[in-house]
């Protein structure tokens, strides 16, 4: 089984403070919610098994340093 060619786009933006003691970031992982498979394997009985990507997921990033 072959698995079809795919492109995920992530991103991150995010703000530092100038002494770099606090981080805050925004990030996005599958932004487009792009649907596919990470694998494809065909089993001796035809039926062919796969893994799914992962759907799109955001999040929240907060660092600080002392």
């Amino acid at each position: 089984s072959e698995v079809d060619a795919h492109g995920i786009l992530t991103a991150r933006v995010g703000v530092r403070t100038e002494d770099a003691r606090w981080d805050l970031s925004l990030w996005a992982k599958n932004l487009t919610d792009e649907e596919y498979f990470q694998t494809l394997s065909p089993g001796n009985t035809g039926s062919v098994g796969g893994v799914v990507g992962e759907p799109r997921y955001v999040g929240v990033t907060v660092r600080t340093n002392f």
